[in-house]
């Protein structure tokens, strides 16, 4: 796909990563993903930052997928929401489901950030965690079998004495 209206508009734009620079991006994204799925699941914090850690993990994995296909958030909108445009276009609307459900979270996200506290709700921490893990498990997937090259070598075991 060309995504040819969404650059006309300046929502997206070609990256110029060489695919070395490309592969240590999308390597260390997928880090910050499990890092934040990890403290999505954490104790000791608000409901909030619970939402906000899974609805991270969502956007980041959301944006390898951009990345992968050669883009990166242009300047027309904010780089979230160009973010999940991008993926409502992507193959041919086939990633549509996810980017409405994660954009109505960056809706609320948004709140929760920058205008008030104790928005979330668990049902609803549930709700975008389950939903942000399924997304992740998808576009790893998706990056095993379209971008091979770009999937990060499983981390060595560690050597104990």
């Amino acid at each position: 796909m060309s995504y040819e209206s969404l650059q006309h508009d300046g929502i997206i734009r070609r990256h110029r990563f060489d695919q070395d620079e490309l592969r240590v991006n999308v390597e260390e994204m997928l880090a910050l993903v499990a890092q934040d799925l990890g403290d999505a699941k954490g104790s000791g914090i608000s409901l909030d930052a619970h939402y906000g850690f899974a609805y991270n993990a969502a956007r980041v994995a959301a944006e390898i997928l951009m990345l992968a296909e050669g883009f990166w958030p242009g300047k027309a909108i904010g780089n979230h929401a160009a973010v999940f445009m991008f993926l409502g276009d992507m193959e041919a609307g086939d990633w549509a489901d996810e980017a409405e459900f994660f954009d109505d979270a960056r809706e609320k996200r948004n709140v929760m950030q920058y205008r008030r506290a104790g928005v979330a709700t668990q049902a609803e921490v549930h709700e975008v965690a389950d939903a942000a893990m399924r997304f992740v498990s998808r576009v790893r997937d998706w990056l095993t079998k379209h971008h091979p090259e770009l999937v990060p070598d499983p981390p060595s075991s560690p050597e104990y004495p």
